[in-house]
This record gives structure tokens, C-alpha cells and sequence, in this order.
């Protein structure tokens, strides 16, 4: 049974591979998910997950695959069914909206770096990426999610310039130690490109997306590596100890194996050092993908196949106030905000874990609602990005980027988390997009004001 449920997932895999890849389709929110669920159910092919916990199994039993295998499929006919309704000729593509909404979330985004900064001293930008988590607040938020859509904006917009300012801001993100925005707007910003040739087969964009998609993994696995030898040069150069950045290394989560292992050993040869720096290093990206994200985030879900856990289904539906507007808040019933799946599973599964580790939607259907209730969740998530596309293809130019972007974060980015981060990073998008929709109008209006004065002094 274990053995025929990883070839039927293999199978699924590889069907779903053929025909996005090689179907002559437009690039939607589909194939996004298709590349969401390789990704976050890669841990299915090596049949082991990391488990956190000893008292768990790390063998990935028959029903996660079953999971993932209708998931994919679902993907599959989804996309087969859109591909024959869908007109990719009759769409008409725009390249510079009227509102270039670009600038006005680059605006947002150094508003709120800057924001940040003041708030908390500098203290966002620490070796300790614990400590950073700390710090984190609204104004942070509304760097990460406005530099995101500020990218997504221009280019749409064709605004190289807003792109690079962009870019170079969620650099900065990746310095204060997360990934998740380079990441999701990576993708964004591959979507809205892919999506101007109309319909294409996949392949044909392999030597260019492709090449630089591999790149993008391989930065993102060595991202906290090449993090702790900034922080460590900048320690060295100010004078810390050898020892006390070794201690500093070792509070350090995700950052614990990697640079502090590969450095050069005291009383190594040089030949030898270069020799066994340069081995570690090459070794490193393997560790890495063993130890990734996807091996924590599937191990939820196999603790929870294992130990039959069941959670309070109605939390799921008060997640739903969580789209309330925040002056709304106050008036929504006491209580409202119901606890996080990861606050429910942790005591009971990992009761001795003092670090988090992450959500698990598929997860969370499953211990809420049974098998059936993830089985709906499917059909009901893949319904939901065939809408997000149809209504990417008609929205009004100004709310592509924030279109783009959160049918990313659903398509994508759904799968480590639980419904209600998913509704908060939802909520947190849309709150930025209407504040550059009222900075636009302002800016606007300012400038037609200074344009009419200079008019009448001509």
C-alpha cells in the first residue's frame, strides 16, 4: 500500500509536469500552484519528512499522499477545463495603467522602512533573527508588503527604475532574515510577464524563467548562510570575540548549520583549509534542502495522519472576521479572533519545541474537518484560482498588483501556512493597496493644483 501510494503520487506528479510544461496554455495561477505543491510536497519523494518531535513518525504514510496525488490532479483537470473555455485572444494587455500605483507603494515602502527603523532603534536588523521577529510591527509590515507590490506595479508599469528601488528594498528584507516576500513577489513579477505572451508551451521560456527560477532556489537555501557571514564580518571588524559569535551563531534559527560549519577550522593548513572550506560549502546546499522548509511543514501534516489529531472546527470560521476593516474590530463580537491551528497542534504534538514550525493547511483541514472536509477545501482552493485568474484578466489596471500578488500568496504560499495567516497576509495587501490608492489621489491633486498655478503665473 505505502509503495502504490508514492507511485500513484510519482505518476500524478509527472502527468501534471507534461501538461503544464508542454500544453500550449496561458500561465496562470494553476501552474503556480502546480509549482507550489512540488515544492511544498518535495519531502513525498524522498517518502521522510524532519520531525521535530521523537515520538513521531518521520515515513510519510499512504493517506499524505493521497493528499497531495488529488491535489494534484485537481490542478490538472482544472487547468484542462480552462484551457478549452479560455480565450487568450480576445484579452487585451496593458502595460502602463492609468494610476501608476508603482511609485506611489515605493513611497509606502521606504515610509515604512523608515518607520521601522526610528521605531525600534535599528534594532530589525540584528544577527539574531529571533530578536528581529520581535521587532517586527506594522511599520515593517507595510515595508514588506508595499515593496512587494511595488514591484509587482512596475512591472506591469514597464518602470524598470521602480523595479530596481524595489528590489534593492527587499534585499534589505532578506538582510533582516526573511525570504518570503523575494520569493512570493519573485513569482508575482514571473506571472505578470509570462502572462503578456498569451498563450505559450511552458518549455519555451525554460532557458530564461527556468535557469533563473534553479537560481532563485539555490539563493534562497543559502540566503541565511550568506546572512551569518555578513553579521559575522561586520562582529569581526568590529572586534567581537571568535567565541562570543559563536554563541551568537548558535541562537540563530535557521541559520545554525551552515556558515559556522563550512568556516576554516583553527590550525588547519592553508591547502588544506581551502581544500576543506570549499567541501563543506559544496556541501552545504544539500544539508539544506534536507533540513528545508518543506520537510518541517510536511511533518505537521504526517503528525497529524498519525496521531488522528482533532481540532475545534468552528476557530476556522472565525477567521472570516479577520477581513474586517480594523476600525470594524470594535464592534465585532467579544472574543472573535479565534487561536492559530499552530497554537492548537503545537501543545499536543510538539509540547517541548521552544522554536515554531510554520502551518500546515492541508493539516488543518484535516484535523478540523476529516478527510472529507479536505477533499472540499481542494475543490474549493482550485475553484478559487480559476476565479483569480478570470478576475486577473478583467480588473482594472491599477489592481493588478495586488491581484497578483495575493493569488500568489493563495496559489503558492498557502501551503506552510494555516487559513488564518493566509486571511492576514490578505488583509495586509489589500490595506496597502487602498493606502497608495489614496496617496495616488492625493498626489494627484497636488499636482494638478501646482500645474494650474503654474499656469496662471505663465
Amino acid at each position: 500500500m505505502p509503495q502504490f501510494a508514492w507511485m500513484a503520487f510519482i505518476c500524478a506528479a509527472l502527468l501534471a509536469f507534461a501538461f503544464f510544461t508542454f500544453a500550449k496554455r496561458d500561465f496562470d495561477f494553476l501552474t503556480i500552484a502546480y509549482v507550489g505543491a512540488m515544492f511544498y510536497f518535495a519531502p513525498l519523494f524522498w517518502g521522510r519528512v524532519q520531525q521535530s518531535s521523537p515520538e513521531l513518525t518521520s515515513t510519510i504514510q499512504p493517506a499524505v499522499y493521497w493528499i497531495a496525488t488529488a491535489y494534484v490532479l485537481g490542478l490538472v483537470l482544472a487547468g484542462a477545463a480552462l484551457r478549452s473555455f479560455n480565450d487568450s485572444d480576445d484579452i487585451e494587455a496593458t502595460s502602463r495603467p492609468a494610476l501608476r500605483s508603482s511609485v506611489c507603494y515605493l513611497i509606502l515602502a521606504v515610509i515604512g522602512l523608515l518607520g521601522s527603523l526610528i521605531s525600534t532603534n535599528g534594532a530589525i536588523i540584528t544577527a539574531d533573527k529571533v530578536q528581529a521577529l520581535n521587532q517586527v510591527g506594522y511599520f515593517y509590515v507595510l515595508f514588506e508588503v508595499a515593496a512587494s507590490l511595488s514591484c509587482v506595479a512596475a512591472a506591469v508599469e514597464r518602470r524598470w527604475q521602480v523595479v530596481a528601488g524595489s528590489a534593492v528594498l527587499l534585499s534589505i528584507d532578506l538582510l533582516v532574515g526573511f525570504r518570503v516576500f523575494v520569493i512570493l513577489t519573485w513569482i508575482g513579477v514571473v506571472l505578470v510577464r509570462l502572462m503578456s505572451f498569451g498563450r505559450i508551451r511552458l518549455y519555451s521560456k525554460m532557458a530564461t524563467y527556468g535557469v533563473a527560477a534553479v537560481a532563485l532556489v539555490a539563493c534562497m537555501l543559502l540566503v541565511h548562510s550568506v546572512r551569518f557571514a555578513i553579521f559575522d564580518e561586520i562582529a569581526a571588524i568590529k572586534g567581537t570575540p571568535p567565541s562570543e559569535r559563536i554563541t551568537k551563531a548558535s541562537e540563530m534559527r535557521g541559520d545554525i548549520v551552515q556558515f559556522g560549519q563550512a568556516a576554516a577550522q583553527p590550525g588547519e593548513k592553508s591547502d588544506e583549509s581551502i581544500k576543506s572550506t570549499m567541501q563543506k560549502w559544496l556541501s552545504i546546499p544539500l544539508g539544506l534542502f534536507e533540513q528545508s522548509e518543506p520537510f518541517v511543514i510536511q511533518a505537521t501534516l504526517v503528525g497529524t495522519v498519525q496521531t488522528n489529531l482533532s481540532c475545534s472546527a468552528s476557530n476556522i470560521f472565525k477567521s472570516i472576521y479577520l477581513l474586517a476593516p480594523p476600525g470594524l474590530v470594535r464592534y465585532l463580537p467579544s472574543a472573535s479572533f479565534p487561536p492559530t491551528f499552530y497554537d492548537e497542534y503545537k501543545p499536543i504534538l510538539y509540547p517541548n519545541l521552544t522554536y515554531g514550525t510554520g502551518g500546515n493547511i492541508w493539516a488543518e483541514m484535516l484535523c478540523r474537518f476529516g478527510y472529507g472536509g479536505v477533499a472540499v477545501f481542494c475543490v474549493l482552493l482550485i475553484l478559487t484560482l480559476v476565479g483569480l485568474h478570470r478576475l486577473l484578466l478583467s480588473c482594472p489596471p491599477a489592481a493588478i498588483a495586488p491581484v497578483v500578488f495575493g493569488g500568489v500568496v493563495i496559489a503558492f504560499y498557502i501551503h506552510r501556512n494555516d487559513l488564518h495567516y493566509t486571511l492576514v497576509m490578505l488583509r495586509q495587501t489589500a490595506i496597502v493597496f487602498v493606502l497608495a490608492c489614496g496617496l495616488s489621489v492625493v498626489g494627484t491633486r497636488i499636482q494638478r493644483s501646482l500645474r494650474g498655478e503654474a499656469g496662471v503665473r505663465a
